[in-house]
């Protein structure tokens, strides 16, 4: 076992008043935390997140906000044409 610092924002605060429901957003995986966790950097903000699909380290994604509260959803923006992901839900855990 080891100990990782990802250094993850606490106050959240300030970004959650950034969004708005329907606003797209890129992101980038920053890191993959087994076995369905990964590290998701958005506007400057390093989240721990939730997914059933797949990412890759330095995955560079493009997300539509869902929800703001009680808690952050973001859906996975499905690329035209060239799909290899469905469109599902990420929470975001705080």
């Amino acid at each position: 076992m080891f100990e990782v610092d990802y250094q993850v924002e606490s106050g959240l605060e300030k970004l959650f008043q950034r969004l708005k429901k329907g606003q797209r957003l890129k992101g980038c995986i920053i890191d993959t935390i087994e076995p369905d966790g990964y590290l998701l950097r958005i506007h400057g903000y390093n989240i721990l997140t939730q997914s059933k699909e797949p990412f890759n380290k330095f995955d560079e994604i493009e997300l539509v906000v869902q929800e703001i509260d009680p808690h952050l959803t973001l859906n996975l923006v499905q690329e035209p044409l060239q799909a290899r992901r469905k469109v599902t839900g990420m929470d975001i855990l705080i």
